[in-house]
């Protein structure tokens, strides 16, 4: 568990950045929705005092004209105050209608080709707040209502200089003309509707309900158009904003009249947008997430893998000291008992060679000597059995140290054959190494290839029937390797087995000489010798036909000169 926490502080510390990835992209999308609607609320209030300051120029304007026609018909002239009318057409609102009514509410003069309905206004509400009321500001208040478009009517009474009430002068603003001046400052996703305070709207746009659902505005529906009118006067508020459910509400009262603009934009046209980068937010943060879990996952998995892997080589390295701890306590036994054993071996075969050569006088009974033969054969057979053990432990605990020379091959194979040559002459095996000439020199310790011919031969004469041959041939035909063939004309050795015999103690059955059996470690010890060289050994075999054992040995720079000492360096 403790190797395991730095990864878990690091898988730890990846969500909690993930946490904080995700805290962040939350509040950032928040800001970025009070952002957007705080720009579509600017953006309505800008256009609401857009079209405010247009619609009050516009009427201002036409106030003008009615103030100009009411000061010239003060004098009792109707023509006067038409044509002061008619001096303020080229300045006026197009489109603008008057109607010049007496103090009856009949209509008397009309400007704009005298279009104005109707030719009485006596019924009117407005007519009787001038006639009646004593209203002598100017009024506004709807005229013939046409679907969703109405006119914008102004009025101003006409008194004397004593006070008296002489008329009614009315200008009508078409709705056509009013739709276009706000479309012109209104955005395509916004709804407006001007209307009179307290009374239906003059504009519409884009349509009938133009977004009205305030409660503030719902006793502004219904109210009768030519029945509503208003005195002059200030606006009563300014600008005011509202998010409500599903859209967002602007209302402007204008300055100078009593009109007030309901501008409105759907919250889900102006959330939109945002929306869209919501969506692609939520999408990146839970795919990253996602990322996150399959990455901790595999790291998970990763680790998992690491540390079944590191149990298991944990385990390779303790079996695997556990082994070399084995065999170094192996060779060390054997070592030990075999110079133990060699001890009395020396004085059985030293006291066995007196008895069977009679050395201090004669035996009376040939059956002593026939004994004491048969223990001498014995003991060295024994001896050479320690003598194997002894050289194979040394070469696994790596105590053996190689002394390369610069050797006559022949040389040292007629030494063997020396020691070897009276078996094989007792068997009836002929040995053959003519092919060796004298002047074939090899680099290698004297007493190893010495050690690896005579297991080879003697291995070689075991397994050859009686009669059979055994040839000793060196090819020097490699530039980079000497090789020594050792072949026969034995039994052979199956396929399937080669491998085996060249590992410790293991032997295969054939031999014609049921009393020579040994350790098999003869092979071994010539494989390891030849390794040790920087070389190789290799058996090939055929059964029935015989079998053919090499010793390839490196090729060393070592001097002819100097014979004793070790090589320098391989070539």
């Amino acid at each position: 568990m403790s190797r395991n926490k730095p990864l878990i502080s690091t898988i730890i510390a990846l969500f909690f950045l993930y946490g904080l990835l995700a805290a962040g992209a939350a509040w950032e999308q928040s800001r970025s929705r009070r952002d957007s609607l705080r720009s579509a609320q600017l953006s309505i209030e800008r256009q609401a005092a857009a079209i405010g300051n247009a619609v009050d120029r516009a009427l201002l304007s036409v106030d003008l004209m009615l103030m100009d026609a009411v000061t010239a018909m003060a004098g009792s002239d109707p023509s006067a105050a038409e044509a002061a009318i008619r001096r303020h057409v080229p300045y006026a609102v197009p489109g603008t209608q008057t109607g010049i009514y007496d103090g009856e509410g009949r209509l008397i003069a009309g400007g704009r080709a005298m279009m104005l309905r109707p030719a009485g206004i006596a019924e009117t509400a407005y007519y009787h707040r001038h006639r009646y009321d004593g209203v002598r500001s100017a009024t506004v208040h709807l005229l013939s209502p046409r679907g969703i478009l109405a006119g914008l009517g102004q009025s101003r009474s006409v008194v004397d200089d004593r006070g008296g009430f002489l008329g009614v002068i009315v200008a009508m603003i078409d709705g056509d003309f009013l739709a276009g001046l706000v479309s012109e400052h209104l955005e395509s996703t916004t709804r407006v509707c001007v209307f009179l305070t307290g009374a239906e709207s003059a504009v519409q746009m884009p349509g009938p309900d133009c977004g009205i659902g305030l409660p503030e505005l719902e006793g502004t529906r219904g109210a009768m158009a030519d029945e509503t009118a208003l005195g002059g006067g200030i606006g009563q508020f300014g600008t005011v904003t509202d998010v409500t459910s599903d859209r967002i509400v602007s209302l402007h009262g204008l300055r100078s009249f009593p009109l007030t603009l309901h501008l409105s934009k759907d919250l889900e046209a102006v959330l939109a947008v945002w929306r869209d980068r919501a969506t692609v937010w939520a999408i990146a943060v839970a795919v990253s997430g996602l990322l996150l879990v399959v990455f901790a996952g595999w790291i998970a998995v990763l680790e998992r893998a690491r540390m079944r892997l590191a149990a298991r080589f944990h385990e390779e390295e303790l079996a695997r000291r556990q082994a070399q701890e084995s065999d170094k306590l192996k060779s060390q036994f054997i070592s030990k008992m075999s110079h133990e054993f060699r001890t009395p071996l020396n004085a059985i075969l030293g006291f066995a060679q007196v008895i069977k050569d009679q050395l201090i006088g004669p035996l009376q009974n040939r059956k002593y000597v026939e004994y004491a033969n048969d223990i001498y054969i014995s003991g060295e057979h024994m001896l050479s059995l320690v003598n194997d053990f002894l050289e194979l432990s040394k070469i696994e605990a790596g105590r053996m140290q190689l002394k390369p020379q610069y050797l006559s091959v022949r040389s040292e194979v007629s030494a063997v054959l020396r020691m070897v040559g009276p078996k094989a002459d007792a068997k009836g095996v002929s040995i053959y190494s003519e092919s060796i000439v004298g002047e074939a020199h090899a680099v290698a310790d004297q007493r190893a290839l010495r050690q690896m011919l005579l297991n080879l031969v003697g291995n070689a004469i075991k397994f050859t029937e009686p009669g059979g041959r055994v040839d000793i041939e060196l090819d020097q035909s490699d530039a980079d390797y000497d090789r020594l063939c050792v072949r026969d004309t034995g039994c052979g050795v199956p396929d399937g087995q080669l491998d085996r015999i060249v590992r410790p103690f293991e032997q295969v059955n054939g031999s014609s000489d049921p009393a020579s059996e040994g350790t098999g470690l003869g092979l071994p010890i010539v494989k390891s010798l030849a390794e040790l060289h920087g070389g190789s050994f290799a058996l090939t075999s055929e059964v029935g036909i015989g079998t053919t054992a090499t010793v390839s040995l490196p090729r060393q720079t070592v001097t002819p000169d100097a014979p004793e000492g070790p090589a320098a360096a391989r070539a």
